[in-house]
């Protein structure tokens, strides 16, 4: 299913799961299937919604599990939001 895909996620990827349908209580299993995706470098971020849901959002009570979980993931391999390869891609 996966192929050699690799996918670039926004923001709300992550956040209305989070805060709508799978809290990492409820269904622990997406969030580690996720984070397996993202270690595998098959899901990667653009470096603006890191900073998005890691600093910007820090002192945000709703985003503190979020970030957190995101902080934890150390090999979280971030694309540059300015990088000439994504844009040639669309």
């Amino acid at each position: 299913m996966w192929g050699e895909q690799i996918f670039l996620i926004d923001s709300n990827t992550l956040i209305d799961p989070y805060r709508r349908y799978y809290s990492f209580n409820f269904v622990p299993g997406f969030w580690s299937f996720i984070k397996d995706k993202i270690v595998e470098n098959r899901v990667v971020i653009l470096d603006k919604v890191y900073d998005e849901l890691v600093i910007k959002r820090k002192s945000d009570d709703a985003y503190t599990d979020l970030s957190k979980w995101l902080l934890d993931i150390k090999m979280c391999p971030q694309v540059k939001h300015n990088d000439s390869s994504i844009s040639e891609m669309y």
